[in-house]
């Protein structure tokens, strides 16, 4: 099973950044050919066991830091 998400952005930059982000659970990258128009498109799909495996681990990492800082959380 996957996720897939279409990405509008206006420079490569934008696009890099996304990408760099969503790197660990990415699968697979796909660029538009229609390149008119003030926004370009990309889409990404996203390995649903990766994201999963990801999210559980941010969750911990979260958890603990939200014990240690309570009153920020």
């Amino acid at each position: 099973m996957s996720v897939k998400i279409k990405i509008s952005y206006t420079t490569d930059k934008e696009l890099a950044g996304i990408v760099r982000l969503l790197s660990p659970v990415m699968r697979a990258k796909r660029m538009s050919r229609n390149n008119e128009g003030k926004y370009k498109k990309a889409y990404i799909e996203i390995d649903k066991k990766r994201y999963d495996c990801v999210t559980n681990h941010m969750l911990a990492n979260v958890k603990g830091f939200c014990s240690t800082f309570r009153s920020t959380c």
